[in-house]
C-alpha cells in the first residue's frame, strides 16, 4: 500500500510539474527539483464566527470558526474551513492554535494545524502582513499521507495568501 501511495504521489508531481494537474480537483501544484510540491492560492470571503468564552472580551479559550473559498488565479478551486481557539493574550497580540482544512472536492483535503496571531484590537483574522507558519499533518485522496508546511500572510484587501509545501 505505501508503495502505490508513493507511486501517486510521484504521478501527482510528474503532472504537476507538466502543468496538467488543474482546479477541477485539486490545486495546481509547481515541482521543484527535490521532489517538495508547492501550492499557491488565496483564501477569499472569509467570514468568521466569533464565540466568546471565559471574561468578556479576549481571553484564553475563546473560539473562532472559519470558512471561506479558495481561489487561484481567479478560479474558485476549493474551500477553507477551519477553527482557532485563544490560548493567550500578550500584549497587542492574542496567541490562538488553530486547525484548518483546504477542501478542493472530490475527497482531496490536506489538514493543517499550527500557532497564529490575531490582533487584541477586536478585528478578527490574522495580523495583516505578518507571515504565520503551519504544519501539515495529513490529506485525503490524492492528498493522503501529505506532511510539508505552510505560510499563509493576510493580505490588506481582506484575502489570505497560502503557500503550501508538500515534501516526498
Amino acid at each position: 500500500m505505501r508503495r502505490s501511495r508513493l507511486r501517486a504521489r510521484s504521478t501527482i508531481t510528474a503532472l504537476a510539474a507538466c502543468g496538467l494537474l488543474t482546479a477541477a480537483g485539486a490545486a495546481t501544484a509547481s515541482a521543484q527539483s527535490n521532489g517538495v510540491e508547492t501550492l499557491r492560492f488565496t483564501a477569499a470571503g472569509v467570514t468568521v464566527t466569533a464565540l466568546d468564552h471565559g471574561p468578556s472580551g479576549k481571553s484564553p479559550g475563546d473560539l473562532y470558526v472559519y470558512e471561506g473559498a479558495l481561489r487561484q488565479k481567479g478560479k474558485r478551486i476549493g474551500s477553507i474551513y477551519g477553527t482557532n481557539v485563544t490560548v493567550k493574550v500578550s500584549g497587542k497580540r492574542e496567541i490562538v492554535q488553530g486547525q484548518l482544512s483546504y477542501d478542493f472536492g472530490g475527497g482531496d483535503s490536506i489538514v493543517v494545524t499550527g500557532i497564529s496571531a490575531y490582533p487584541v484590537d477586536g478585528k478578527n483574522g490574522f495580523i495583516v502582513g505578518e507571515e504565520v507558519g503551519r504544519v501539515v499533518v495529513g490529506g485525503t485522496g490524492i492528498y493522503s499521507g501529505a506532511r510539508g508546511n505552510v505560510t499563509t500572510t493576510h493580505q490588506k484587501n481582506g484575502t489570505y495568501k497560502h503557500v503550501v509545501r508538500l515534501y516526498p
